[in-house]
């Protein structure tokens, strides 16, 4: 109370009232009771790890929230319904899984598979569950990212979005599957799109390839709609390993989406352009931009330019890390059902959390088939890890069977244990990631 005028001095006009909150701390926080702000400070995490966090004044500015939280924890309920909405859109929007993120996206995902879970599971996500064969099992982030999303976004991408925000908000139980029936139709439709308008970028990407000195990939398309060349900027990527950017040129307007791996700062590109747009906007790795169409010439010239001042990418090719190497032995004791409960314990996975990747010597292959429409580009095996056989895809790895991977010869293998969701299996299998002879 003595310094209440004091504290009023500084703001004048306003009713100061002062609370030693030290006795409620106590109450919520009995293992508080007693300590001051300085002892806190010194055995708090966060001001072990951030030492910019504002000190004393910080750790105190924690523990109201905390008192605020318990005091509110009674309408936490009314907020864990909308969590399974919030895991879905942070995976959708693929922000990174760190932070309050994480914690997120745990609790919906546990929300989505709670003892209840049919019961609990709204209308609209329940019923995309069953189109997709997942509503008897666990689904973990990688079923939302990979089959639930793309779903939703397809309606934005199709330039229809309000078809995906009718599913959620449909009472009647008649409309829901009508709704979602749609969906899924804009869904194949992008898909088929897209093949589409890649096949007709192809043989273009590969004439910018070679006007850009191998550096980078532009292309434009009068079909392709803005809502698609992100998707197909991510997929000149993953075939070229360079940056690559899509133009839309539809309906008179210009605008397109870049995507880079390491070996780019988009941000960097997107202000060197910035003369030539209207409007652009992203982040390290992904951007979107509007312009002019009498500017596109310019920007790949402009662009050739600047790749010859940029320097070199000091990283190369991105490497692998492996998070563990297990033995055979070690898999034997672990046994499939505890490697599976390991992997759901560090879920999620996503952006910036990604899937642990492990490394086993001395691998038996089985089986090989070629796989893949219409080059048969990726490899389908069958190999052994413990006392269990796993099945295994390759993506893109059939040129290396015969050399680095063949039946009668062991491997050893760089892997990641995914969901197998193909054609209703609900089952685990292994994506390979490098693969060389066993030498020992």
């Amino acid at each position: 109370q003595q310094q209440i005028p004091l504290i009023s001095g500084f703001f004048s006009g306003a009713d100061v009232y002062a609370l030693d909150a030290a006795e409620e701390i106590g109450r919520v926080f009995p293992s508080l009771r007693g300590r001051s702000m300085e002892q806190l400070k010194e055995e708090s995490r966060m001001a072990r790890y951030f030492p910019s966090s504002g000190g004393s004044l910080g750790i105190f500015f924690n523990l109201v929230k905390a008192l605020q939280f318990q005091s509110v924890s009674s309408r936490f309920d009314s907020w864990r319904r909308g969590l399974d909405l919030v895991a879905l859109g942070t995976l959708a929007d693929l922000m990174p899984l760190e932070d309050e993120n994480r914690i997120l996206v745990r609790m919906g995902l546990a929300r989505l598979n709670g003892s209840d879970r049919l019961k609990e599971r709204r209308a609209g996500l329940r019923e995309l569950l069953v189109r997709r064969n997942l509503h008897e099992t666990r689904v973990g982030a990688t079923e939302l990212s990979w089959q639930i999303s793309p779903i939703i976004n397809a309606s934005g991408r199709m330039g229809k979005a309000d078809a995906g925000v009718s599913l959620f908000l449909e009472t009647d139980s008649a409309l829901i599957p009508e709704w979602a029936g749609k969906l899924i139709k804009m869904n194949n439709e992008r898909r088929s799109l897209g093949e589409k308008i890649w096949e007709q970028l192809k043989p273009l990407a590969y004439s910018s390839l070679e006007e850009l000195d191998g550096k980078m990939v532009i292309v434009s398309s009068e079909e392709s709609p803005r809502g698609i060349t992100g998707i197909l900027a991510s997929r000149l990527l993953q075939y070229f390993h360079v940056p690559a950017v899509v133009i839309s040129l539809q309906n008179g307007k210009v605008s397109g989406s870049v995507r880079s791996g390491e070996e780019m700062n988009v941000q960097h590109w997107l202000k060197s352009m910035e003369p030539l747009l209207d409007d652009f906007g992203g982040h390290l790795r992904a951007g979107g931009f509007r312009m002019k169409r009498e500017n596109l010439e310019k920007l790949i010239l402009k662009t050739k330019e600047w790749l010859k001042e940029k320097p070199e990418s000091e990283s190369g090719e991105t490497p692998i890390l492996i998070d563990a190497e297990l033995s055979h032995q070690e898999l034997i004791r672990l046994g499939k059902n505890g490697l599976e409960t390991l992997l759901e314990k560090l879920e999620p996975y996503g952006k910036d959390f990604r899937p642990l990747t492990f490394l086993t010597r001395s691998v038996q292959v089985f089986s090989a088939e070629l796989m893949g429409k219409p080059a048969n580009n990726h490899l389908k095996l069958l190999v052994s890890l413990g006392e269990n056989r796993w099945p295994a895809l390759w993506w893109n790895g059939a040129e290396r069977y015969g050399t680095d991977i063949r039946i009668d010869m062991p491997v050893d293998l760089v892997y990641r244990i995914d969901s197998d969701n193909f054609r209703g299996k609900n089952s685990r299998r292994l994506t390979i990631l490098e693969a060389a002879p066993c030498l020992s």
